[in-house]
């Protein structure tokens, strides 16, 4: 609350927002929060979300605060928006939520966050893709695909062009993991 009292009295007089740390466009305290995520302010994240910023606002790009903050593998701001009640589910302009995003760029300690926090495991981007098939086709984390099958991935799921997480694990090389997708069942 502080500081959109800040924003408000700067405002008024006629000062710079740039006196009290923010963007000087008058009152972008929500796109300030995505900002901050995305750069790992955790200082401003924390201000900011004290003073009652949009947690899910979204960007142009469709990415949140928690998205930009999962994208770059900033688990004490993905640590702090998720004990705020950030949405775990929204979906950039390609359809990529945040597990999504901390996957395909192997940031496995906030994957983890993610999949604990009750990420959705099975939400799709517009092609069919999940969190699961990102793994397959990146990194290929043992321990993260584990995790994301116990928390009721589905194994056997198929993008627009037919391809599973077994045929993209297959593609990559990933043994542990088509060994992992054959003994829950994929097919």
């Amino acid at each position: 609350m502080a500081l959109k009292k800040w924003a408000f009295i700067a405002l008024v007089h006629g000062l710079s927002m740039s006196c009290i740390g923010l963007d000087p466009l008058p009152l972008r305290v929500e796109t300030e929060l995505i900002d901050a995520s995305r750069v790992d302010d955790l200082d401003k994240v924390s201000l900011l979300v004290d003073a009652g910023a949009d947690l899910n606002l979204q960007g142009q790009d469709g990415r949140s605060a928690l998205i930009e903050a999962s994208f770059k593998g900033h688990i004490e701001v993905v640590t702090l928006l998720i004990g705020a009640e950030a949405d775990l589910n929204l979906q950039d302009q390609y359809g990529r939520t945040a597990l999504m995003a901390a996957i395909g760029e192997e940031h496995i300690e906030v994957a983890k966050l993610l999949i604990n926090a009750g990420a959705g495991v099975n939400m799709s981007r517009p092609d069919g893709g999940t969190a699961l098939m990102a793994l397959c086709c990146c990194g290929g984390d043992v321990e993260v695909a584990q995790l994301l099958i116990n928390a009721g991935a589905d194994v056997s799921v198929q993008t627009t062009e037919g391809d599973t997480p077994l045929s993209l694990a297959r593609e990559s090389g990933h043994s542990e993991v088509i060994q992992l997708l054959e003994d829950a069942g994929a097919q």
